[in-house]
């Protein structure tokens, strides 16, 4: 384990170059270095844990909030899936409305007329006439003379 490099333990210099831009580097600057980083410690037990449970809550939020955010995309799938089937049945109604519209339609047939004598003979009804009975109309009555009866 001793004969592992540790590149981690390392001193970092920062430097800055031609540009006046700030570098980090592992080995001294070439003209002025403005200062050296160092090492940082191992964490404590103490901050392990703390990050541990940390970790441990944010996985645990993640896993609640992909939960919800699959819930709702489920829940709109759902929707989405009703609307199309509701189109569906409305679309498949009209159709059948539209068919049905069109087959009771009107349309008017005119069958050639046969009335010449061989083919429109008038029967008579086995009743004999059908037709209502007049009522023959009475003459007018002119009164004139006392005692005439002739209008009643």
């Amino acid at each position: 384990m001793l004969l592992i490099p540790l590149p981690g333990l390392a001193d970092i210099y920062k430097c800055k170059d031609s540009r006046q831009m700030m570098v980090y580097q592992d080995t001294p600057c070439a003209t002025r270095t403005i200062g050296t980083l160092k090492p940082v410690p191992a964490p404590s037990d103490k901050d392990v844990t703390e990050a541990r449970r940390n970790l441990e809550r944010t996985l645990q939020e993640n896993r609640y909030y992909e939960q919800l955010r699959r819930q709702e995309l489920a829940k709109k799938q759902e929707e989405q899936r009703l609307l199309e089937a509701q189109e569906l049945r409305e679309r498949e109604l009209m159709a059948a409305e539209a068919y049905q519209d069109e087959n009771t339609r009107y349309y008017p047939l005119y069958a050639p007329g046969f009335g010449h004598e061989p083919f429109a003979r008038r029967h008579r009804h086995p009743h004999g006439n059908l037709d209502p009975i007049k009522p023959i109309p009475r003459r007018p009555c002119v009164i004139g003379f006392v005692g005439d009866t002739s209008c009643r």
